[in-house]
């Protein structure tokens, strides 16, 4: 996990190193995406399961302090839908998860994109619900996002799009860790207060 944080910061830090211009830096940085979620099968090691994406949106809001360092507020919903055919129950399936996550972000600015990595904490929750008569089980536990992105400058505005995040997604319910989940977003960033 820390050699993840680390290889992320350098990158970060050599991005901003190569950019000569002078940037103004935006006080806040709003995002608004897709994104999807990869999870590998976790447990019983006999078992092999293929790795399972649920599709959806991902949100942050991140605060500059200056043009290299910020705290973000990260969010995001997957969902994948299911068609389940059950004896006398024909019914949909949805399993989601969501996250609510919140550190700090170290950015490279250059001329034409910006890179960025960030540690983020918070939790999850995750669950299912649809088919009438039947409980799921739900959980909210601990999630970590480790990673970051780069963002393409659109003209000369306060706008660019988020070609792409990339975050390792570890989290934690009811006492146990699930560490093969991942988290791939893009869309576009809004900034202001330049």
């Amino acid at each position: 996990m820390i050699k993840h944080f680390l290889l992320i910061v350098g990158f970060v830090l050599w991005f901003g190193a190569v950019s000569q211009a002078q940037i103004t830096t935006p006080a806040f940085e709003g995002f608004a995406g897709f994104s999807i979620l990869s999870s590998g099968s976790e447990g019983d090691e006999d078992i092999d399961l293929d790795r399972e994406q649920r599709w959806g949106w991902q949100a942050s809001l991140a605060g500059n302090l200056n043009s290299a360092f910020g705290l973000v507020a990260d969010f995001g919903g997957q969902y994948k839908h299911l068609e389940i055919e059950l004896p006398g129950n024909d019914d949909d399936f949805f399993l989601y998860n969501y996250q609510f996550m919140f550190g700090p972000r170290i950015s490279g600015r250059g001329e034409r994109a910006t890179g960025f990595g960030h540690f983020l904490i918070g939790g999850a929750h995750t669950g299912g619900s649809g088919l009438e008569g039947v409980e799921f089980d739900s959980a909210t536990g601990l999630a970590m996002g480790i990673g970051g992105g780069v963002d393409i400058n659109i003209g000369s505005g306060g706008t660019a799009f988020r070609i792409i995040q990339f975050d390792w997604l570890p989290m934690r319910f009811k006492g146990d860790w699930f560490q093969d989940t991942f988290r791939i977003g893009i869309g576009i960033v809004f900034r202001g207060g330049m």
